[in-house]
């Protein structure tokens, strides 16, 4: 069985992004969101919380959120 790895910049800030979404939630960057607004879609997505990384400065995110998500991080 072959593996495949992926490392670096892009893939850390996607896991974190992934790692912010709860169940049936979706984030994005800032980048995402100004593309999709170029090509007029409206995803109804909320601004998040800065997302801080280390060595880096904090991301602008945006959430399609669910109402009545489960929270876990208590």
């Amino acid at each position: 069985m072959e593996r495949r790895v992926a490392f670096g910049d892009s893939v850390s800030l996607a896991q974190a992004m992934v790692n912010r979404a709860r169940a049936g939630e979706f984030v994005m960057s800032e980048a995402v969101m100004g593309a999709l607004s170029v090509e007029n879609l409206d995803l109804d997505a909320e601004p998040l919380p800065p997302l801080a990384l280390p060595r880096r400065s904090p991301i602008r995110i945006y959430g399609v959120l669910v109402e009545g998500r489960l929270d876990f991080t208590a």
